[in-house]
């Protein structure tokens, strides 16, 4: 016979129908065996265990924050460039209203810049008050700080360019102090005789109605006819006679065109930085201003140049002493179509070719070399004729040809 197996007390306390609590495994001497101390039976009838819960209450202590705002954000993109889009609108409007009474002078330019600089100067004083306000109230600015940005910038635009219009409207009767005053209603003629030649040599500041209304001609393609002719070096160092006008001629302009006419085949050059021409025949500050050789002393100098208009914003080191040229590039007019079909030598300087202009082939069978093949040889080693505009207001400068071609290439 089998004998029945030993139970355990709980077994035999759940046989009896008495409710039993499984307790997990506890290590002896830790903080939870202390804390839940089973007790021992009372008799040795009863099988359950008996538990004495021991509750030991804490002190907890309790601060109190007040209720924080949250930061506000800054403004995003879009409104930023809604903000910098009003802005602009708003300058642009003010400009055209502080401008309106120029009729297409300079003084246009002058009173657009000044709206323009009083405009932003209004717009940072209004933001400046705001942000006063605000942090005496105790209140945080950091979502402003996108449009604080933005008024610095345009202030310092506009800043720079009214600066240099205010400039230039101051350095105006300094610089031609000396000049000769040639005022221009719709059109004059200045020819090349000895007494306008003279004339030239000193400066002339020119000043007309407007530069869609004023133009000036200097004449020069009779050149030949009323001085002497000159010597002049060759890129190969050697030295020829030259009929060419080998003059140099400064000038202010404001509102006013100068259209300066040489014969075919002459060399000429701009005392200007190369960034400053709008192309090589060419300089145009329509709508703008540019001054040259500014802090130097004479037409010819170390000084810097400095363009503001259309074109924007700019400042470089003035033209070395003298104008070399090596080749050439875009032209306005009948002098672009001069170029246009020639070519290049085996050592990669310009030469003529069977498609060249045939204006260009009598020239340099003549030993004329402008304007399309400035790096030959026997081409003048540096400008002829130099053209200083130390100042151009609403105002443009173009070199031509003009004369006969056959009688200037008889001339050699």
């Amino acid at each position: 016979m089998t004998q029945p197996e030993s139970q355990s007390p709980a077994q035999q306390s759940a046989d009896a129908g008495t409710p039993t609590v499984n307790m997990p495994p506890v290590a002896a001497g830790s903080a939870s065996a202390q804390a839940f101390r089973p007790a021992q039976p009372q008799s040795a009838s009863q099988s359950a265990y008996h538990y004495t819960y021991h509750y030991e209450p804490k002190d907890y202590t309790y601060e109190y924050r007040g209720a924080t705002k949250a930061r506000r954000k800054p403004a995003g993109p879009a409104v930023v460039l809604l903000f910098l889009g009003l802005l602009i609108a708003g300058m642009a409007v003010v400009s055209l209203i502080c401008g309106s009474a120029g009729n297409g002078s300079f003084s246009t330019l002058f009173g657009a810049s000044r709206g323009a600089v009083l405009f932003i100067g209004g717009a940072c004083l209004v933001l400046g008050l705001i942000i006063v306000a605000l942090g005496c109230a105790g209140r945080r600015t950091g979502g402003l700080h996108p449009f604080a940005w933005t008024l610095m910038f345009l202030a310092v635009i506009a800043m720079c360019f009214g600066g240099a219009v205010g400039a230039a409207n101051s350095l105006s009767p300094y610089l031609a102090k000396d000049y000769k005053h040639v005022n221009v209603g719709k059109t004059l003629v200045i020819d090349s005789s000895k007494a306008s030649m003279e004339t030239l040599r000193k400066g002339i500041a020119v000043q007309g109605e407007g530069y869609a209304k004023s133009t000036l001609t200097i004449d020069l393609t009779k050149y030949t006819g009323h001085n002497k002719a000159k010597q002049v070096r060759l890129n190969d160092g050697q030295t020829r006679t030259t009929y060419c006008p080998v003059e140099t001629i400064p000038m202010t302009v404001t509102d006013a065109k100068v259209m300066v006419k040489i014969p075919y085949g002459c060399s000429w050059g701009f005392n200007v930085s190369s960034g400053m021409m709008s192309t090589w025949n060419s300089i145009d500050a329509q709508g703008g201003l540019l001054a040259t050789g500014v802090c130097s002393e004479g037409d010819r100098g170390n000084g810097w140049d400095i363009q503001a208009g259309r074109s924007g914003f700019q400042i470089s080191g003035a033209h070395p002493d003298g104008n070399g040229i090596s080749s050439w590039y875009s032209m306005t007019g009948d002098m672009n179509e001069l170029c246009e079909n020639v070519g290049v030598d085996d050592d990669m300087n310009h030469a003529v070719t069977k498609n060249t202009d045939p204006r260009v082939k009598q020239l340099a069978e003549n030993g004329y070399y402008w304007p399309c093949l400035t790096d030959n040889a026997k081409s003048v080693a540096h400008t002829e004729l130099n053209i200083s505009p130390r100042l151009l207001r609403n105002a443009s400068v173009t070199v031509s040809y003009g004369g006969d071609i056959a009688d200037a290439a008889k001339k050699h």
